[in-house]
């Protein structure tokens, strides 16, 4: 589908609605965001999040769907800050209703509610952030189950916030600091700070969050393969936050583009995703395109079929990785990406997923290798580097600092399970023969129980010089 997101220039979304584009993305739509509605064309949806602008019917009929997140359960709470308003009134369950937009304000039939959940101690920041994530999923939702939703007329008693000014940042000196703390909250230090007067001056207050002692953050980086071994997944479900490097160069026939099942009895060989070869030369992952036709998929898709159908859980797993190979993948990353990301689903593994690629873009970054790890690891958090096994001899090469940024390897062993096709376990195969023999619990049982003891950098250099 061609989706819109229209944002106000200056609202604090922005930054959501780019998380919220590549999400989308990955799901095979295409995405625009734009600042006004002068620049609205047309398409199947559009999304007005944090959008001020009134937008009239020669707007809205310029697609099929027009929808808003709007922070409260309307019919109440129409109009402007809803979420500033119930902070400030004390709530820490914040209502929230996905609708189609109207020329009215804020009066269309909704199809979705939620809650934002709040601990009473966030700042404007932190809140912002919560709600941001909170609009993101409810906008995914909508659209995975697109024309599956029934719209509700809105009813019940209607209510409007008025427009919050400066003066409405105003402390009141008579009440106590957790009195006016609700007022804190909200107050923007920049645009809107909170104030108080006092003997004829105006004095400005700014609220911020005391430095704390840096969070725990393991992180994991990895190139995006196709159809992985149970090792990558081991590294996903330990750390905090795995990054794909999906701007890393591409490899010719290595892992980016194949990987091992069985295709016989006792017989293991490759299922590979075709590219376009000509045009793939040191080009990034995301930049490498697929082979555009249905050929190489269906037959890919038979030949899993065909060497699978009498496994046990293929009949559950196998309709999900399909879905994913059938979509209209642009880029190998992207399809790489899509397949695992949907095998943690399976697995239930919940890991925070971001892309060297955002990173790239803010930084315009040409680093070297090893100094563009460095600069992901400070960018994702990172206090401990969750590494494979492989990666040692490069990083000794490149002279790793391995004090500033403190890395431990993995040492994956995998453990024998029962496979259809094999007499005598055969190891190192691709997820997917796990997952269709033994199904998901069991696999992630064998994923949890792969690394009997991670490494340190120099037992990682003790194991190199006795091999």
């Amino acid at each position: 589908m061609k989706i819109t997101i229209l944002t106000d220039k200056s609202s604090w979304m922005n930054k959501y609605d780019i998380a919220l584009k590549k999400e989308l993305e990955e799901l095979g739509h295409i995405v625009n965001i734009i600042n006004t509605k002068k620049n609205l064309e047309k398409g199947d949806i559009a999304f007005f999040l944090s959008c001020f602008e009134i937008i009239s019917k020669k707007y809205l009929d310029l697609h099929k769907n027009n929808i808003v997140v709007h922070a409260s359960d309307l019919p109440s709470g129409k109009g402007w800050s809803p979420t500033s308003w119930q902070i400030l009134e004390g709530k820490n369950e914040i209502p929230l209703t996905l609708f189609e937009a109207v020329e009215a304000v804020d009066a269309g039939d909704w199809y979705i509610k939620d809650k934002l959940i709040l601990n009473g101690h966030e700042l404007i920041d932190e809140w912002q952030e919560k709600l941001g994530k909170k609009i993101i999923d409810m906008c995914l939702y909508y659209v995975k189950n697109y024309g599956k939703i029934s719209c509700t007329v809105q009813k019940g008693t209607t209510s409007f916030y008025p427009k919050r000014t400066q003066s409405d940042s105003k402390l009141d000196v008579n009440k106590t600091i957790k009195e006016n703390f609700n007022l804190l909250r909200i107050s923007d230090n920049d645009k809107y700070p909170a104030f108080f007067e006092m003997n004829g001056k105006k004095y400005i207050v700014k609220i911020y969050n005391t430095p704390e002692e840096k969070v725990s953050t393991k992180v994991s980086l990895m190139q995006p393969s196709f159809l992985p071994w149970q090792g990558l997944f081991e590294l996903i479900l330990k750390t905090d936050k795995f990054v794909f490097l999906d701007d890393f160069q591409f490899v010719t026939q290595s892992h980016h583009t194949r990987n091992k099942l069985f295709v016989n009895k006792n017989q293991i060989d490759y299922y590979c995703v075709p590219i376009q070869k000509s045009k793939c030369f040191e080009l990034a992952l995301n930049e490498v395109l697929i082979v555009e036709n249905n050929q190489w998929k269906n037959k890919l898709l038979r030949k899993m079929e065909y060497n699978y159908q009498k496994a046990p859980y293929f009949k559950e797993i196998f309709p999900r990785i399909k879905s994913i190979i059938e979509k209209d993948n642009k880029t190998l990353s992207e399809l790489n990406i899509s397949l695992i990301k949907e095998i943690c689903a399976i697995l239930n593994i919940k890991t925070e997923f971001l892309y060297s690629s955002d990173f790239t873009k803010e930084t315009n970054s040409d680093a070297t290798r090893t100094k563009r790890v460095f600069e992901i690891l400070d960018w994702a958090g990172s206090t401990q580097y969750l590494c494979a096994f492989g990666s040692f001899d490069y990083m000794k090469e490149d002279n790793y600092d391995y004090k500033k940024y403190p890395v431990i390897f993995q040492d994956y062993q995998p453990k024998p399970y029962k496979q259809i096709h094999s007499d005598n376990f055969i190891p190192y195969l691709s997820i997917l023969d796990a997952l269709f023999n033994i199904g998901a619990n069991e696999t992630m049982e064998l994923i949890k129980n792969g690394t009997d003891k991670w490494l340190s950098w120099d037992d990682r250099g003790l194991e190199s010089v006795q091999a």
